[in-house]
């Protein structure tokens, strides 16, 4: 029997070089990579091509990345992000029509499990929308997974080397320097995860 969870995660795994095909009958993925010129990365993904040219009335393929928005996802995320400064680098640095700008930023700022929290609940939301249009009879197992957040908490460390003519002239121009420092020039120290029911 074919479970949502299943289709979210073949969701999860789309990226732009990958069409992702369901087996109607059993349930199962076949995930076929092609190269910009039209090729095969592998001898094992031209198996499944072949099993897939052999049954196309078995495979649904479902929507690339294109399809489901992946640039309305992206930009859908940013506004959560809690700090003011990271969200605004993300505003200012990130090119909607690549992802690996997006991704690289989302890993320089520890935002890793949000993002993949953020978008497992969006591919739910399509893998909906696809098991509905194809009337596909399929099990909800995943609900009973969404009922907690995670809260992280980041420990950053910078060096500052401030000169004053007294310790407040100096608290004072530490404060200013502090203020216009953007985020990415600090040190992660270490990360905390808080699982909240």
């Amino acid at each position: 029997m074919l479970k949502l969870s299943d289709v979210v995660n073949a969701f999860m795994k789309l990226d732009d070089n990958c069409d992702i095909y369901l087996n109607k009958n059993n349930g199962t993925f076949i995930s076929i990579s092609n190269k910009a010129d039209g090729s095969f990365y592998e001898d094992r993904t031209k198996n499944y091509y072949t099993d897939l040219a052999n049954n196309t009335d078995e495979y649904i393929q479902l929507p690339n990345c294109k399809a489901i928005g992946s640039e309305k996802i992206m930009k859908k995320f940013i506004p959560t992000i809690e700090i003011k400064e990271i969200q605004e680098e993300f505003e200012r640095e990130v090119d909607y029509k690549s992802c690996s700008k997006f991704m690289d930023m989302i890993y320089r700022f520890g935002l890793v499990d949000f993002w993949n929290d953020f978008k497992y609940k969006e591919m739910i939301e399509i893998a909906k929308e696809t098991i509905n249009y194809y009337k596909l009879d399929c099990v909800d197992d995943i609900n009973a997974k969404m009922d907690f957040n995670i809260e992280v908490t980041l420990t950053i460390k910078k060096v500052f080397s401030i000169k004053g003519d007294s310790a407040i002239d100096a608290l004072n121009k530490l404060k200013d320097v502090i203020d216009k420092t953007s985020l990415n020039e600090y040190e992660i120290v270490s990360e905390e995860k808080v699982i909240i029911k």
